[in-house]
């Protein structure tokens, strides 16, 4: 009764002396806890104040208080703090923004006012009108809340990055959390990822991987914005996504974030580096066979590790087996081909430092190789027993080509030619068995008792029915540390005239059962692509 009683006595003299309050500002509270400030004059039921020029009329029912304008003493201040404070502990909602909008305009140096007015306008969505009022004073609202200030001060860039978010991109966030409400739990976040430049950086340029989720979605807006939802469970906690660059001229680099569920957690901005022109290094490649010669005629071809093939590039050597690239700073892979040798590639981390670098390629000649091989397969019966009747068979595999395969198939798949570098290997696979006792497979070369006798003559006379006799005349092969104690299943280098023999356990042909097989392998020629045999064992 007593506001309204004030109004109208206020309103009256502002009637009655209106020359007296023409430049007079008075300020008008509403019941709402709106303020305007401004000069006031009454038109019939209502009140109009006119603010920089601009006339605003307000029904009578709606003004609380009218009051003239001047300085509140800071009592009246701490009071409407107190107040403000005292509704947000029991509406919150950001109630309390009217009470601290009045606080703030009494006292707008109050660094504790100013604080939780911009904290209330930051919470609601007003990052902007939030960062206004905190920038100017962040020292002293520092000063006054040490460690809140920071944490404002991220409220306030989020809620700033919200308001900038593309339309599209709010209404999928909208989206996300109607769905949450409504019982969905969708797991998201999103992200912005732009170049050094703020340029978007393009959806071909980077791969996101996350994990524990189903239905993936990747979605991409205006400015570089990237949106991450899959459908989860509300218990999904702290399970990282990662964005991987995969494109050459961007710095090879990765990102981490957490998603949450019902509701899409920002996070962040990340930057990478896109290269230019400038940022090209000289690449010098020197190609060379296994003496270290120079190789030419040999195409050197180099393309980024991922991304598109934009930036690969062939040349081929000349005589010097030299070329010279300008790719940009990432991984790139080099790859050198010349007719009769083996093609070689290397993956090779280009630096930004801008310094040149140089890379030796070696080639070796290919090389071609024939092997014959004769074997018994026993049946492996449960309890480590082998069915006595012996399945025989023999085979000439061959490198490059027939590899062992006949026109019904493979014949010998536990047994390959292989080029490793500039030697031919021979590769035995013994597959591990708990039905044999560890230590009773073995493979190694026969020692020649005569280096001198015809090898295919030594090689047809071996008796395979009498093995374990043979296995003391043989240089046993280690078996690979990666295998299964006494299994044979690597690769052995070979020359020509070399017999090998050993029990290995396979696989028949037909069931694909256990079996044991003894073996004995003639290599009887290697040559090379570019010459003729060499120490050949037969004619």
């Amino acid at each position: 009764m007593r506001s309204l009683l004030s109004c109208f006595m206020l309103l009256l003299a502002a009637c009655c002396c209106p020359a007296a309050i023409a430049n007079a500002q008075q300020q008008v509270t509403l019941q709402s806890g709106a303020v305007l400030v401004g000069e006031v004059t009454m038109d019939g039921a209502e009140l109009v104040v006119n603010i920089a020029g601009a006339d605003v009329r307000v029904p009578f029912k709606e003004v609380a208080k009218v009051e003239a304008t001047g300085e509140r003493s800071s009592d009246d201040v701490d009071m409407l703090l107190l107040k403000a404070l005292e509704i947000r502990i029991q509406s919150g909602d950001g109630k309390e923004q009217g009470v601290l909008s009045e606080a703030f305009r009494r006292a707008p140096d109050n660094p504790r006012v100013a604080y939780w007015y911009a904290r209330c306008l930051a919470e609601s969505g007003y990052g902007l009108g939030a960062a206004e009022i905190y920038e100017p004073r962040k020292e002293a609202i520092d000063a006054a809340y040490p460690g809140m200030g920071q944490r404002l001060e991220v409220l306030i860039g989020q809620r700033e990055r919200l308001e900038k978010l593309p339309v599209p991109l709010k209404k999928r966030l909208m989206e996300i959390e109607e769905a949450g409400a409504a019982g969905a739990v969708l797991v998201a976040a999103f992200f912005k990822l732009v170049d050094q430049h703020g340029e978007p950086v393009p959806r071909g340029a980077y791969h996101v991987y996350c994990y524990g989720g189903r239905n993936e979605r990747i979605e991409t807006f205006d400015d570089g914005y990237v949106l991450v939802s899959f459908s989860g469970s509300s218990g999904y906690r702290d399970k990282a996504c990662r964005v991987d660059m995969q494109r050459g001229h961007y710095e090879d680099k990765t990102f981490e974030f957490v998603p949450q569920p019902t509701q899409a957690r920002d996070a962040g901005v990340f930057v990478v580096r896109q290269f230019g022109d400038a940022d090209r290094v000289e690449l010098t490649v020197n190609v060379v066979d296994k003496d270290q010669k120079p190789l030419d005629r040999v195409v050197v071809e180099m393309r980024p590790a991922s991304g598109s093939s934009i930036e690969m590039r062939r040349l081929s050597t000349g005589a010097d087996g030299r070329v010279s690239f300008q790719p940009l700073p990432g991984r790139s892979v080099v790859s050198c081909a010349r007719a009769g040798y083996l093609s070689s590639g290397r993956s090779i981390e280009v630096n930004s430092s801008g310094e040149d670098q140089e890379l030796t390629m070696t080639l070796y000649r290919q090389l071609r190789g024939k092997v014959d091989v004769q074997w018994r397969m026993l049946q492996l019966l449960p309890g480590g027993e082998s069915d006595q009747n012996a399945t025989k068979g023999s085979q000439r595999i061959s490198l490059p080509g027939g590899g062992g395969r006949s026109p019904q198939g493979q014949r010998v798949p536990w047994l390959a030619l292989i080029q490793n570098g500039g030697d031919l290997n021979l590769s035995v696979q013994d597959v591990p068995s708990d039905l044999l006792p560890r230590g009773s497979t073995f493979v190694g070369q026969y020692r020649v008792k005569d280096a001198d006798a015809d090898a295919r003559k030594q090689f047809e006379s071996l008796n395979l029915e009498k093995i374990d006799e043979l296995k003391s005349q043989l240089e046993l092969y280690q078996a690979d540390p990666r295998s299964p104690s006494g299994r044979a299943g690597h690769a052995h280098p070979v020359e020509a005239g070399d017999i090998l023999v050993g029990r290995i356990v396979s696989q028949d042909g037909q069931g694909g059962r256990p079996a044991v097989v003894e073996f004995k392998a003639l290599v009887e020629e290697i040559s090379s692509a570019a010459a003729g045999p060499t120490n050949p064992a037969a004619p």
